[in-house]
């Protein structure tokens, strides 16, 4: 209590008010006057205490993170600039609050869902998606199906996964790509229109590469693209982001997770659009990346899973705030050589992992940035690709010896090799 004195004695910034409302916080005796207080004027005393903080978290992730300074630095100075210029709304939020009074003569219409998976809604108006998979798991190619399940012209003739959707109206379908390189995105978008048997792509799907734009400029690029279709075609469908981790400085950081997360969220609701989130998950396991997994995975009204076992990738969910989809009657996908693309298979994945022989390559897109000790990494391997020992270490050999991976020798860990560009 008497720290708790002594630092509001030394607060030059906090108004009198401010300081006895806090004082009363303390002691757990809220004086009846402040009760009633005017409490724009207690929120712009908790201004500089925001700013300060804001800058105390930059200040850690500079640390943390040195390389990604010039990201660290716009968002914080948007975060800045934003508790800047936020004041006193007097009676703005008693209008907002008016609105969003429950009455029982007030029944909001029933949302229209925008996608299905048999007879399983997945995606309604004004709320959020997250689809989480393992690396390699065929994420592309279920996005690619959700796309050609919109514009398709004959559903039932058309492979999408057991995806449905429908698109009366031809508002804006919003596909956003963050991390995959030109080319391999104008693939993924070729196949969703080769999927759904469509010669040509209608005006209203919108696919963009944002791939390479900093963080700044591709949360801005979305902005925009999102205002600018929804005036152009009076509406938008949904809105489809491949690589949502790519959109943040860091995935451990609650506050900006938490921000960026509740952002999209308000996107969804202004726009009366669906937004679905694509992220991984963390290598061996089902836990999705970071602060920012986690804060999706609460917000969102489905958490869809993709997980591969021989070759055979199964689409479930259990974390949904309508029905579930059963891992055991879920849909599943594998690729085929003679479609040239995944489509959909009844059978059953085994229990033992994958049996064929993998590629290098592959044992090095399991290592985090912040890499793994050779135990971890081996279990991973075992996990995600059936992997040997023997053949594991015999990899691991081969990757070092062309620098793809080192050990790293503060923390003993396995980690990939950061070229420069």
């Amino acid at each position: 209590m008497a720290s708790v004195i002594h630092a509001l004695e030394g607060a030059e910034q906090i108004d009198e008010q401010g300081k006895r409302y806090l004082l009363a916080l303390a002691t757990e005796a809220l004086p009846l006057d402040l009760a009633e207080a005017d409490a724009a004027r207690l929120v712009e005393s908790r201004r500089p205490e925001q700013l300060a903080k804001a800058l105390q978290e930059a200040a850690g992730q500079l640390e943390s993170i040195p390389k990604r300074w010039k990201q660290v630095i716009e968002v914080t100075t948007e975060t800045l600039q934003s508790l800047a210029v936020e004041g006193p709304r007097s009676g703005a939020i008693e209008a907002i609050l008016t609105g969003r009074m429950f009455s029982p003569l007030n029944r909001p219409p029933d949302p229209t869902p925008r996608f299905f998976i048999s007879n399983t809604p997945i995606c309604t108006p004004g709320n959020l998606t997250a689809v989480s998979a393992t690396v390699k798991a065929g994420k592309s190619a279920f996005i690619g199906a959700m796309i050609a399940a919109v514009v398709t012209d004959d559903p039932e003739a058309v492979d999408t996964f057991g995806i449905r959707a429908r698109n009366p109206h031809g508002h804006a379908l919003l596909h956003l790509d963050t991390e995959q390189c030109a080319f391999d995105h104008w693939q993924l978008v070729t196949r969703a229109l080769a999927r759904a048997q469509c010669d040509a792509p209608p005006d209203w799907l919108l696919s963009y590469c944002l791939t390479g734009l900093d963080i700044r400029e591709a949360r801005s690029a979305i902005d925009s693209l999102i205002e600018k279709a929804h005036a152009d075609f009076h509406g938008i469908f949904a809105v489809l982001i491949d690589g949502v981790a790519d959109l943040v400085v860091d995935v451990n950081d609650s506050g900006e997770s938490n921000t960026f997360t509740a952002h999209l969220h308000q996107q969804a609701i202004d726009f009366d659009c669906s937004v679905v989130t694509v992220i991984h998950t963390n290598p061996g396991t089902q836990k999705t990346r970071g602060h920012l997994g986690s804060q999706l995975e609460r917000k969102s009204e489905t958490n869809l899973r993709l997980e591969k076992a021989d070759e055979i990738t199964v689409v479930w969910a259990d974390k949904n705030r309508r029905a579930p989809i059963l891992k055991a009657h879920g849909p599943r996908f594998t690729w085929s050589v003679e479609a040239g693309m995944h489509v959909s298979t009844d059978a059953t994945p085994g229990k033992g992992g994958r049996p064929k022989a993998f590629h290098d390559h592959e044992l090095c897109e399991l290592l985090p940035p912040e890499g793994l000790a050779a135990k971890d990494w081996l279990a991973v391997a075992r996990e995600e690709l059936g992997a040997k020992e023997t053949a594991f270490h015999e990899a691991r050999r081969r990757l070092q010896a062309a620098e793809l991976v080192a050990k790293s020798a503060i923390t003993g860990r396995w980690e990939p090799v950061r070229r420069r560009p």
